[in-house]
């Protein structure tokens, strides 16, 4: 019986550390043509919303190399629920300082720059979710932006 109790608190334990992790349910990727944000080409991801219980963070990683011309990169996000609801947002993000010191994480030449896009959303109904990217930088075309990369956590 003393082994049982133990195993039942042990095992509860488990199951309530685990089922309060965050879960990474969508991730994908658009890659820009040599390398190369045309200001009319717009960067759209679509996923899935299964489950309308709990909460969600959504996250983009701007990928550029070293050959980005600028100190910072202004573009606006689009966001379409499944339920209908738009939601926009303009960002002007500071990739490297006046001295040229990136502020993104470096991989050979390669930086990657971590936004949150939106924390904590509550999705009222599942079906598909549009995120959609607008370059809005002066000139056509913008040179150095790799990819960028959506990732979905359910927590």
């Amino acid at each position: 019986m003393k082994y049982f109790v133990r195993f039942t608190i042990f095992s509860s334990m488990i199951f309530i550390m685990f089922s309060c992790q965050p879960e990474s349910v969508h991730q994908s990727s658009y890659h820009f043509k040599h390398d190369t944000w045309n200001s009319f080409e717009k960067a759209g991801f679509r996923f899935m919303v299964e489950n309308t219980r709990g909460e969600y963070d959504l996250y983009l990683n701007i990928v550029y190399t070293n050959q980005y011309p600028r100190e910072y990169i202004t573009f606006a996000t689009q966001m379409i629920t499944p339920g209908g609801e738009e939601r926009l947002r303009n960002f002007h993000l500071r990739l490297r300082t006046k001295d040229e010191v990136y502020t993104a994480y470096e991989n050979v030449e390669v930086f990657t720059e971590k936004i949150l896009l939106i924390k904590d959303y509550t999705f009222e109904k599942k079906g598909n979710c549009i995120i959609r990217l607008d370059n809005r930088m002066s000139k056509v075309e913008t040179a150095g932006v790799r990819r960028i990369e959506l990732e979905v956590i359910r927590h």
